[in-house]
């Protein structure tokens, strides 16, 4: 196959994503870029149909459209922001921050990037696990409610401590990526090892303006209707006590 007679190089470089498959496989692209797929396979004792298979998957990782989501039920919503969530925590930021520890700093802002990146990385997933137990937590239990009263006694004895309303308006000013993507501006990309990581951000800035668009136009207008129905079910409940 003629893709096997192909440096890594000149495959990472014409689609980063190639970079990630590699990782995925245990390979670092930088450090291999002049060697050609097949002495890969060879000297890491990779089938190469293996290898192509592993290209194809993340090549062709397909969004959910947001129509489609938007017909989800609201378990299924917070169900796939969850599973995404996860994403990023095992696979997307890993493989980003084991491309930054790996760079010679050459740049002030590349040691700036280095400096930042971790500190980035623990806010992140901070604020990925207070959203989880806080918001979805509480949506959670309202779906529950409807199936139980003592479930909803429970969500009335809390009193909707949580403003949803003014969760979505917080959410919808968030910008954690920010500083990155000034700091990105500032690199001036002088390898194929900083164009990967340059990209890589670019994604996952992408998939993060994704997901919260998920959350601000689909999970928090679903949120607000369900909480709307369960404060009526937990009125009628006081009439009748």
């Amino acid at each position: 196959m003629q893709i096997l007679s192909k440096k890594v190089c000149e495959l990472v470089d014409e689609n980063f994503i190639y970079g990630r498959a590699l990782h995925y496989l245990g390979i670092s692209f930088f450090d291999c870029e002049n060697k050609t797929l097949r002495e890969i396979c060879e000297e890491k004792q990779i089938d190469h149909k293996r290898l192509l298979r592993s290209f194809y998957r993340f090549d062709s990782n397909a969004r959910i459209s947001l129509s489609e989501i938007k017909s989800f039920p609201i378990q299924l919503v917070v169900s796939y922001l969850r599973f995404s969530h996860q994403t990023y925590i095992k696979d997307s930021l890993p493989y980003i921050a084991e491309l930054i520890q790996r760079l010679e700093p050459k740049q002030e802002a590349v040691s700036d990037l280095i400096a930042v990146f971790p500190d980035f990385v623990e806010d992140f997933i901070k604020h990925i696990y207070e959203e989880e137990d806080q918001l979805f937590g509480h949506i959670d239990r309202m779906v529950r409610s409807k199936h139980s009263h003592h479930s909803l006694t429970s969500i009335a004895m809390r009193s909707f401590q949580i403003n949803l309303s003014d969760q979505q308006a917080l959410h919808e000013e968030e910008d954690e990526m920010e500083a990155l993507r000034s700091l990105l501006m500032e690199i001036k990309v002088d390898s194929l090892h900083l164009e990967v990581i340059k990209k890589e951000i670019q994604a996952f800035d992408r998939e993060l303006l994704y997901h919260a668009t998920i959350e601000n136009e689909i999970l928090f207008p679903k949120a607000i209707e369900l909480e709307s129905s369960v404060k009526n079910r937990i009125a009628d409940l006081s009439r009748l006590n």
